[in-house]
C-alpha cells in the first residue's frame, strides 16, 4: 500500500530544518556548515533529511525563496495607500529594511552566491524575486502614471525595469565588495543606477534611492569595505 504523508507535519519537519540551517549559517557561515551540523542540530538522520533536501545547495535555495516570501510580506505591507511617488520610495525603503534584518545571512553568503558553482541558485533566486515583487511595483507605477508624478510610455513594463535595475546593481555591488572595490566607488555607482530608475520612470530628479546612505555604509562597515 503506497505511504501516505502528512502534509502538515512534512511542512513542519522542512520548516525546522530551514530553521536550523539559516541559524547555523548567521553562526558558522555557509562554507563551514555541514549536513552533519544540520542533522545534529534537528536530531534527524541523513536518509531523512534528503527526503526534503538532497543537498547543500538545496536547502541555501529554500532558504533564499523563503526570506524572498517574508520580503513580500513586508514591501506589499510598506507600500500600502497613497500617493505612488511616496508609495515607491516607501516599497525601496522596505528593501533597505528587509535586507538589513537579514544582513549576518546575506554576508555570509555573499562569495558563495557569486561562485560559478551556484549559478543556478542565483538565477532562480533572481526569478522568484522578479515573480514577487514586479507586480507590486506595476501597481505603484501605474498609479505614478494616472497620477503625472511618473512619465513612461511603458507603464506595464516598467515594474520589470525597476527590477532588473535593483537586482543588477545587487550583483555589481556583490561583485565589486568581493573584487576589493572601494566605498567610494561602490556609493558612486548606486548613484548612479538611482539616477538611471528616475529617467527610466520620468520621474522628479533626486526623488528616488536604491539605497539610504546611512544604511549603505553600514553595509560596507559590516564588509569591510573601505
Amino acid at each position: 500500500m503506497a505511504r501516505t504523508v502528512n502534509e502538515e507535519e512534512h511542512a513542519a519537519r522542512r520548516e525546522t530544518i530551514l530553521r536550523e540551517a539559516h541559524r547555523l549559517i548567521r553562526t558558522k557561515g555557509y562554507q563551514q556548515m555541514t549536513i552533519q551540523d544540520v542533522l545534529a542540530g534537528v536530531g534527524m538522520s541523513k536518509g531523512a533529511l534528503y527526503h526534503y533536501f538532497d543537498s547543500k545547495p538545496a536547502l541555501l535555495e529554500a532558504l533564499v525563496e523563503r526570506m524572498m516570501a517574508r520580503w513580500e510580506r513586508a514591501l506589499a505591507a510598506a507600500t500600502g495607500e497613497g500617493p505612488a511617488l511616496e508609495r515607491l520610495q516607501r516599497f525601496l525603503a522596505a528593501f533597505d529594511r528587509v535586507k538589513v534584518e537579514d544582513q549576518e545571512f546575506l554576508t555570509s553568503v555573499l562569495p558563495v552566491m557569486y561562485s560559478d558553482d551556484n549559478a543556478l541558485v542565483r538565477q532562480k533566486s533572481r526569478a522568484a524575486g522578479t515573480a514577487r515583487f514586479v507586480p507590486l511595483v506595476d501597481d505603484i507605477v501605474r498609479g505614478g502614471v494616472a497620477e503625472g508624478v511618473f512619465d513612461t510610455p511603458y507603464p506595464d513594463r516598467a515594474g520589470l525595469v525597476v527590477l532588473t535595475l535593483i537586482q543588477d546593481l545587487t550583483e555589481a555591488a556583490g561583485l565589486m565588495v568581493l573584487e576589493g572595490a572601494g566605498a567610494e566607488e561602490i556609493a558612486r555607482t548606486f548613484a548612479a543606477y538611482g539616477d538611471v530608475l528616475e529617467r527610466a520612470l520620468g520621474a522628479p530628479a533626486g526623488s528616488l534611492r536604491l539605497m539610504d546612505g546611512a544604511i549603505l555604509a553600514d553595509w560596507l562597515s559590516v564588509l569591510e569595505v573601505r
